[in-house]
Formats: C-alpha cells, sequence, structure tokens
C-alpha cells in the first residue's frame, strides 16, 4: 500500500465526528477561542493520519530503512543474538508505519490490550501490540509496534506476500517500533540519533 498524499483509510472513523462537531459549533457559537481552538484539532488529527510521501535517501534491496519517524532510542544484542533496534515515535511525527524492507511478509499478528503510559513497566506486556515477520534474503527479520498512552488504535494494512520497502503496513500515534534484524548487518544510526520513516537508512547487509 503506497496510496500517497491522503489520509489512511479506517482515519475517517475517527476525522469525520470530529470535523462534524467543529462544523455545528462553527455555525452556533460566536466564540472566537473555541473556534479556533476546534479548527486548530481537526486539522492536527487530519494531519495524523496523512500520508507523506517518501524515498529512500539510497535504494537498494541491501538496505534496511526506517520503519518509523522518530528517535533511536537503543541498539543492543537480545537473548537470540539478534540486534534490536528501537524507535521511539513522538505523538507529533508522522503516524505511518513503513516496511524497513523488500522482500516477503510471512505474518503479523496483533495483541489487543490496553494503552498505558510506555514509562508503566506493566506496558510492556498490557498495551495493545503488532509483531510482523519479515523475509530478507534468506535471513528473518522481525517488527514488533507497542502503543503508548495516547495512541487512538493499531490500526493493520499489511498482508502476507512481497513487500516493498516503504509499504505502509500500520498507523501508529503514539509508541515504540522495535526491529529485530541479523546480527551480521552494519548499523547506519547511532542512538540519539532522529530519523525519517521510508527515507532514513538504518543498517546495511553485506554484499
Amino acid at each position: 500500500m503506497k496510496s500517497y498524499g491522503r489520509v489512511l483509510p479506517d482515519a475517517w472513523r475517527i476525522i469525520l465526528p470530529i470535523w462534524g462537531v467543529t462544523l455545528f459549533v462553527l455555525i452556533l457559537s460566536d466564540e472566537v477561542v473555541l473556534n479556533l481552538f476546534l479548527l486548530a484539532l481537526s486539522a492536527g488529527v487530519a494531519a495524523l493520519f496523512y500520508i507523506p510521501k517518501r524515498v529512500p535517501f539510497e535504494q537498494s534491496e541491501n538496505l534496511l530503512i526506517a520503519p518509523v519517524d522518530g528517535v533511536l532510542e537503543t541498539v543492543e544484542t537480545d537473548v537470540n543474538g539478534m540486534m534490536r533496534l528501537r524507535f521511539k515515535k513522538g505523538l507529533f511525527d508522522s503516524s505511518v508505519v513503513r516496511a524497513p524492507l523488500s522482500g516477503s511478509l510471512q505474518k503479523s499478528d496483533v495483541r489487543h490490550g490496553l494503552f498505558l503510559s510506555l514509562h508503566d513497566k506493566k506496558s510492556l506486556s498490557l498495551n495493545e501490540q503488532m509483531s510482523i515477520d519479515y523475509q530478507w534474503y534468506d535471513e528473518s527479520v522481525t517488527m514488533r509496534l507497542q502503543c503508548g498512552l495516547y495512541a487512538f488504535s493499531l490500526l493493520r494494512f499489511c498482508h502476507v506476500g512481497d513487500v516493498e520497502v516503504g509499504d505502509i503496513q500500520a498507523h501508529l500515534t503514539d509508541g515504540y517500533v522495535e526491529l529485530l534484524i541479523p546480527s551480521e548487518v552494519k548499523i547506519e544510526v547511532s542512538p540519539g540519533d532522529q530519523v525519517m520513516g521510508g527515507y532514513s537508512v538504518i543498517a546495511r547487509r553485506a554484499s
């Protein structure tokens, strides 16, 4: 899914009620501050679901591209020897989560749950989450999404089959996105770096 220049399809169930209330108040109210607030709110909510066009900084099937706008918080090795990259998505960053690679999508699972603050230790086990498994050449790559306190919901747009880098996979307003990647790849980013989903190169596979 690469429907650039518009909002995500399921977003209208959130956007339209807010626009409806705004229009109703604008017709009946002469309170300038309230009207301006509702107009800003309507525009802001629509912006959260907008799909900006992104083209990777470099284009090669050997590259991993950032899946989401945000900040790389940690790079670490997990118990299975995979490299784990964790990205914190800010509330005002683009909410689109994109495929980080060109390959095949093996499966995706959503675990419905709560929307606790990410500072709460219980959020790791109780918050709504999604897991997407990819095949990248002969290696496995897993992307995990975890909702935060201000996540409206976790919408899935991915399907089993071939996938291209930058394809729309999900919508996440607030939370974490983790990538579990082979330890042999060369990491191109460091903790604290700001990345753009669908654009920034984060890792490179040895040729």
